[in-house]
């Protein structure tokens, strides 16, 4: 079992600190961030504004409304997005085995530890209660005499 534990750890390991998982873990991160908010509200109203016409002539229009292109990013990005984020609930659900394995570890070590101290102290029992005979042995062969 602990051969096992220790495979599968190490299996665990691998994939947290793949370059696609770190990857997924900082996107997620950033997109789960007001700066991310601000950054798409600027965005979008710069895209209305142009394509709307107040900045002709230094910036043509390029997306008549209904915004066809405009439409069209943010779906993928949506789709990206989704993607990520599941990677990176994936990765946590990783790391969350990975900690319920370390705990095992250490419960299985706590428990045998507990089993030498139990073995420990059983015989110690039985060397007192050897030492207590040999005592009680003496002290009435004393008293014949």
């Amino acid at each position: 079992m602990q051969k096992k534990i220790h495979s599968n750890q190490k299996k665990i390991i691998k994939h947290l600190h793949s370059i696609e998982g770190s990857l997924a873990d900082s996107i997620t991160r950033l997109s789960g961030s007001m700066s991310f908010v601000y950054f798409h509200v600027l965005w979008f109203s710069f895209w209305f504004l142009i394509n709307q016409g107040y900045f002709l002539p230094q910036v043509p229009s390029f997306d008549p409304f209904p915004y066809g292109l405009l439409t069209m990013i943010v779906s993928l990005e949506a789709i990206f997005l989704s993607t990520f984020i599941m990677v990176a609930h994936n990765r946590q659900t990783l790391m969350d085995e990975y900690r319920d394995l370390e705990e095992d570890i250490e419960e299985q070590e706590a428990e045998k530890d507990v089993e030498d101290i139990q073995k420990d102290l059983d015989d110690l029992k039985r060397s007192v209660t050897i030492i207590q005979k040999k005592i009680l042995s003496t002290d009435t062969t004393q008293s014949k005499k």
